[in-house]
């Protein structure tokens, strides 16, 4: 059993102003950082996500234009590193960040 009692008191107090507009961050993502956040989306839901093989139907994808640019520029830039470095020597990593531009980091695994 709860019981809710309230004061018969009531005390009102100063407050400081302030701006209490939250901060939307969402509003400053170029469109660029929106189709990196929906190809990585994407890749996840393709790839890592555990779904019911009856469920897969109602998985949404999502669609921007901009994916295929990302897909085909990593595909780019792997056959640049190919053609130039030993395969033998380097590992590479594709980075794609929403705080970093795209690019190649290869390092040798035996360092």
């Amino acid at each position: 059993m709860i019981i809710i009692r309230f004061n018969d008191y009531i005390e009102v107090t100063q407050a400081h102003e302030y701006d209490r507009r939250a901060d939307k961050p969402w509003t400053r993502l170029t469109p660029r950082d929106k189709a990196a956040i929906r190809k990585e989306l994407n890749d996840f839901k393709s790839m890592e996500m555990e779904v019911h093989e009856e469920s897969k139907h109602l998985t949404r994808k999502h669609h921007s234009p901009l994916i295929p640019l990302y897909v085909s520029r990593e595909y780019r830039c792997r056959q640049w590193v190919s053609a130039h470095i030993p395969s033998s020597s380097h590992e590479c990593i594709f980075v794609h960040s929403l705080y970093q531009h795209p690019g190649i980091v290869c390092y040798s695994p035996a360092l």
